[in-house]
């Protein structure tokens, strides 16, 4: 329970505009696919922010 308490932490920590990826470690093989889905999904908002962006400008 503790690694998923930190993991909570750090994402806590983060503000709005922190997308980079997520490095936890160490990390139990068990949280390994919750970490990757949520830099996956970090990928993803930064991307479509980038294009936001570039859409505007």
């Amino acid at each position: 329970m503790r690694p998923l308490q930190s993991m909570a932490r750090v994402i806590r920590q983060r503000d709005a505009e922190s997308l980079e990826p997520l490095d936890i470690t160490p990390l139990p093989k068990e949280l390994e696919p919750m970490q990757h889905a949520l830099n996956r999904l970090l990928t993803q908002i930064e991307s479509v922010l980038e294009r936001e962006r570039r859409f505007i400008a």
